[in-house]
């Protein structure tokens, strides 16, 4: 059937406009995409429609990612979890998380909140607070049972896990010196309202899909002030995975969680840091061995000068801003 612009703007379920039946709905899609492509259709809606119609395709084919689980009697749609033995993290819609903790977490729980009121509270004075705006956006939604705590933020913002996997199908380097640029940003952030890392989580770390600046809520949730005590491999354990659980976290562990990050998202699955065990097709050497001579007892701030003035030049010629965006739908379908 053909429906005017305006009928299929209107529409918003896939039953609207395709057949349940998979092989029908993908023929009919493809008439109508070459029907209202904007080259081929001189209405003026037609980029708009041809939009339209692909959204509501893959949001149904999106759907079919997305599992179910009940906490505290309320049914959660989610399309990623990860468990560590703390908690599990649930991705649902809509830029939001659960953690769902394993045992009963009143003083965990309390003490993130506390964090994120504290760091909010400290950037809402920054001389630079409209760089960080997406952190005064994150809202702990108010949960009164001990086992969970729902997280909003800004929808631009995607999951690291499933960003990284985009990196690695495509070798997409740039993108991921890009990010680890950004993780320096927000270390010396804290660092320099006298915050130091005490945890880390990769599962926790998000990019925005624009900007690829981040927010990294176990570094927020994480941070204490004062002197840190150096962590034992038990206490690094609870927090890291166990790859480096062997790994020092000294009083400045800021170097450690940055290395361990831009290895992680340079090819180095593991963080072994040995390239012997890398197949050379699959990752660029010479990113790698950047990230290995970050010196760990050198600031924070001297690695971070270092990294935007030299290695990225050495890597990539050049440092020029990465401009591709990603989008959900684009990063479920390599799950």
């Amino acid at each position: 059937m053909d429906y005017s612009a305006q009928q299929i703007l209107a529409f918003r379920i896939y039953q609207d406009l395709f057949s349940v039946q998979p092989a029908l709905a993908q023929k009919e899609r493809q008439r109508l995409l070459k029907k209202w492509h904007p080259d081929l259709n001189s209405d003026p809606q037609a980029e708009q429609v041809f939009i339209h119609i692909n959204q509501i395709f893959n949001k149904a084919s999106m759907r079919q990612k997305y599992q179910t689980v009940r906490i505290n009697h309320t049914n959660y749609d989610y399309f990623f979890s990860h468990e560590n033995n703390i908690y599990t993290v649930y991705y649902l819609d809509q830029a939001q998380i659960i953690l769902h903790f394993k045992h009963k977490a009143t003083s965990l729980k309390n003490n993130i909140i506390q964090n994120l009121n504290s760091i909010k509270t400290m950037l809402t004075h920054h001389p630079l607070k409209a760089r960080y705006q997406d952190i005064l956006d994150i809202r702990v939604l108010a949960t009164d049972n001990d086992d969970y705590l729902k997280i909003a933020f800004h929808p631009r913002y995607l999951p690291l896990i499933l960003v990284k996997n985009y990196i690695y199908e495509t070798q997409d380097w740039k993108m991921s010196a890009w990010i680890i640029s950004r993780l320096f940003d927000t270390a010396l952030l804290l660092q320099n309202n006298d915050l130091n890392f005490t945890g880390c989580d990769v599962n926790l770390v998000f990019v925005d899909t624009v900007s690829h600046y981040i927010i990294d809520l176990s570094a927020l949730f994480f941070s204490t002030s004062g002197q840190m005590i150096a962590l034992s491999p038990t206490q690094v354990k609870a927090i890291f995975p166990d790859a480096i659980a062997h790994k020092m976290c000294d009083e400045d562990s800021s170097n450690n969680l940055i290395k361990f990050l831009a290895l992680y998202l340079s090819g180095d699955e593991q963080q072994l840091g040995n390239l012997n065990l890398l197949d050379y097709t699959q990752i660029n050497t010479t990113l790698i061995q950047q990230i290995l001579a970050i010196d760990c007892q050198q600031s924070l701030y001297d690695n971070y000068k270092e990294w935007q003035t030299h290695t990225l030049k050495k890597v990539f010629s050049k440092r020029t801003f990465h401009k591709k965006e990603l989008s959900l739908n684009e990063l479920l379908h390599r799950i």
